[in-house]
Order: structure tokens, then sequence, then C-alpha cells
């Protein structure tokens, strides 16, 4: 039997997210607690079909970037702006659906915090780049930045399954 706890939030819908992931898991839960959100029992998540190895280094790169994310929290610069909890579950929230979404193995990627107190995630290849970036504005929309070479564009309408996709042409190149 597996256990998990569910995110709700006004607008935001519903996320399970099942323990055993690691730190991020006992981390989450703590935030979860604080934005007051519910438990539900016998909730499991499968990840797509491939080799074992694969689905380790997926997940060790997951953690490692949801990690980053949460540290975010504990950030010492006094000049710079820090992200409040709402924010940082958002990222989170997006870094877990995209996991999900994945066809390749999720890359590890870098957390900062932006001048407003919002999320930067970037990730990148030798040949390309990818930044999901989260406002520390509820009503702000987040958006995703994708470059290779000197050809960039900026993606306003963002889903897990589109940053899935850019992260899957990030391991591609």
């Amino acid at each position: 039997m597996a256990t998990a706890f569910a995110f709700t939030l006004t607008n935001f819908g519903q996320i399970e997210m099942p323990f055993g992931l690691g730190r991020e898991s006992k981390l989450l839960h703590d935030i979860a607690t604080r934005v007051s959100v519910g438990f539900s029992p016998d909730i499991t998540h499968q990840h797509p079909i491939v080799h074992s190895s694969q689905i380790l280094t997926s997940r060790a790169a997951f953690q490692t970037t949801v990690a980053r994310v949460l540290d975010l929290l504990e950030a010492d610069d006094d000049d710079t702006a820090r992200p409040d909890e709402y924010t940082v579950y958002i990222a989170a929230r997006w870094l877990y659906l995209t996991y999900f979404q994945m066809d390749k193995t999720f890359p590890k990627g870098a957390a900062a915090i932006d001048e407003e107190g919002g999320i930067r995630i970037y990730w990148q290849s030798p040949t390309r780049n990818v930044q999901l970036a989260i406002p520390n504005e509820p009503s702000a929309k987040p958006w995703i930045y994708h470059q290779e070479g000197q050809e960039y564009s900026l993606d306003r309408e963002v889903s897990p399954e589109k940053l899935a996709y850019w992260l899957n042409w990030l391991a591609q190149g």
C-alpha cells in the first residue's frame, strides 16, 4: 500500500505526490501543511516504462532539481527578494507533473531567484538551453524560454506536457 499526499489549491487543481521520493517529499509535505492541503492514502503514480537505470538517473536528477528549488526558501542573500512558499510549491508542482510526462531522462536543473522573488529553473545541454520561469505573483503566468545557438523563443502557453516537450528536445541536442 503506497501513501501519498495531495495538494489542492484554488485554480491549480490537485497534484498527488507519492512519499518515498526522498528529501523533497518531506519538504513538500512541510510546504503543503503550511498552505492547508489534504492527504489521501493508496494513491500511486507510474513512471513511463523505461530501462531501470534510466529511471534511477531520471529520479535522481528530478530529486536534485526539486531540492534546489526548495533550498531557495532558505536563501541567505538579503539583497534578493525571496520566493514565498506558494511560488516554491508551484515550481515543485510544475517539476512533478513534468517528470511524469517525460519520454527521455529528466535532466538535472539549476534553480535561482529572480529580482522579484520568482523562481527560474535552468537546464542546459552542450547546444541547447531551457528555462522555466515561475513569477512570485500568483496572477502572473509562468513561461518557458528555449534556445539553440542564436535561435531562441519565449513560450507563454505553459503546461507540463509543453515543458516535457522542451526538456525532451534539450536531451536530443
